[in-house]
């Protein structure tokens, strides 16, 4: 790649071939489990990787990012939310960082990655969690609390609507292309695994209140 490119920053060959080398280890591990749609890795979304030597930031309006040119190229920020939630909740920055381009909106859009340092504690009691089909319930001081996943008509749901995707796109000139995009607009494992983060993002500020252990 260096003799392919030799005007491009190292850093931008060697974070490129990070962002390969991890693909491949997740289509490989998609495979063994049976989950790839394809004979090979393909790349839809392209997301450039940042080390530390390559941006960074002014103030928190302003991102700096190196060019083959040797200079650095300016970039005015519109930060989310999320990030003056981390910046302002005690969040450290790291040095690595993503970008990628839109060119229908004429945008860059970047991805900041934050850590935090927790220090373990020891428990002064424990939390018990249950884990049913339709809630997860935990014990807190005696009281239970059940919290609601509805996972069961989720899954129902869109099984209905995968089944209707089904025999809409059935018969003797099914579009296969066209009905796989329409089952993979679903997103269904998006809403499961974010019912999931929620539910354990409450399991684990409840318990770290009160300085306990997680039991399943």
């Amino acid at each position: 790649m260096r003799r392919e490119h030799p005007d491009l920053p190292s850093h931008y060959i060697y974070t490129a071939c990070q962002d390969a080398s991890a693909r491949v280890k997740s289509f490989l591990a998609k495979k063994r489990r049976g989950e790839a749609r394809t004979d090979k890795p393909v790349v839809r979304n392209i997301t450039v990787w940042l080390d530390e030597t390559m941006w960074r930031l002014e103030g928190y309006t302003t991102v700096k990012v190196s060019t083959k040119s040797g200079r650095r190229v300016a970039i005015e920020l519109r930060p989310h939310k999320q990030f003056w939630r981390h910046v302002n909740g005690g969040w450290a920055m790291s040095t690595d960082a993503r970008f990628k381009l839109d060119h229908k909106r004429r945008a860059v859009y970047f991805y900041f990655i934050f850590k935090k340092e927790v220090r373990p504690y020891e428990p002064r009691g424990y939390l018990p969690v249950d884990v049913n089909e339709n809630n997860v319930t935990m014990l807190i001081d005696s009281t239970a609390y059940l919290l609601e996943t509805d996972v069961r008509k989720i899954t129902l749901g869109y099984a209905w609507r995968r089944k209707r995707i089904q025999e809409r796109n059935d018969g003797k000139f099914a579009d296969l292309r066209r009905k796989n995009r329409a089952k993979n607009k679903l997103r269904e494992g998006n809403v499961k695994r974010d019912i999931r983060n929620k539910i354990a993002n409450i399991i684990m500020q409840a318990a770290y209140a009160k300085r306990y252990a997680v039991v399943l």
